[in-house]
């Protein structure tokens, strides 16, 4: 699995992918089902699948406490990896990627670096300045 921990690191040549995006803090159950339905839609396609991760986790930097992690860095990717992934972009989260808006979060991760053609999320999943970005924005 190839592992890229900025947005620098990311190949200019990638072809479009399937991305899943959490934080993946321990990468239990609901994260499985999350990343296999990415994998069954990648593989339909015929596609990548890349995971997008945060480090540090994001309530740590907008919110108040942060959570004790379930899992080092390093064991989240390994979980990730034996999940099928084919890479996983860690993103440093701090305040300049917080204050990102929703499009220009979509843009510059997602389309430019990423070429997402899908892109596969949980329920509760917000992005963007302020959590503006939901499920919804993505549709």
């Amino acid at each position: 699995m190839r592992r890229w921990f900025n947005l620098n690191e990311v190949d200019s040549q990638l072809t479009p992918s399937v991305v899943a995006i959490g934080v993946f803090d321990g990468v239990h159950r609901g994260h499985q089902d999350l990343i296999s339905r990415a994998k069954d839609v990648a593989t339909s396609k015929g596609i990548s699948l890349i995971a997008v991760t945060f480090d540090p986790h994001p309530r740590g930097v907008v919110g108040s406490n942060p959570p004790l992690a379930l899992a080092s860095l390093n064991f989240r990717l390994t979980l990730l990896e034996r999940c099928g992934v084919d890479a996983t972009l860690v993103l440093p989260f701090n305040k300049e990627l917080a204050a990102l808006s929703p499009d220009e979060f979509l843009k510059k991760v997602l389309v430019d670096h990423l070429k997402a053609q899908h892109v596969v999320v949980g329920d509760n999943f917000k992005f963007g300045y302020k959590a503006a970005g939901d499920t919804n924005y993505l549709s």
